[in-house]
């Protein structure tokens, strides 16, 4: 991925006009993103998502979840369902093992933001969100 931009020190009006408004893919560098509580709390000490902690945060919020082994019209059958649930999912499927029968489920494009906030959100607060 050479060919893609690492951010590190970047004022709000630069990102949204060099990648949000023009719609540019850029990775954000480890430096950037070193104060964010996502880093901390989203994550065990050993880099794996820390599902406790995201279940009981953002447990009650739905999200499109799409079965990896199941699909219509060429395309992976979704279905919403509660972080929580897909939390409890991934526990289990961790603890269990995974065999041929074993259904793979993702947690696809859930934009959870919109479930922490009643009123719109500016384009600006979503990264004071995660950060």
């Amino acid at each position: 991925m050479d060919y893609l931009k690492r951010v590190g020190a970047i004022k709000y009006e630069e990102f949204f006009r060099d990648f949000l408004e023009a719609n540019k893919v850029c990775i954000f560098s480890s430096e950037l993103t070193e104060h964010w509580r996502s880093r901390k709390e989203w994550v065990t000490a050993d880099g794996k998502p820390n599902l406790e902690f995201l279940s009981n945060e953002f447990g009650h919020a739905m999200a499109p979840v799409a079965n990896c082994c199941k699909t219509k019209y060429d395309s992976q059958v979704k279905e919403d369902m509660s972080l929580k649930e897909f939390c409890d999912y991934w526990k289990n499927r961790s603890q269990e093992g995974v065999d041929e029968c074993t259904q793979t489920l993702y947690l696809k494009d859930w934009h959870f933001w919109h479930f922490q906030h009643t009123r719109p959100m500016k384009h600006q607060s979503i990264l004071n969100l995660i950060g």
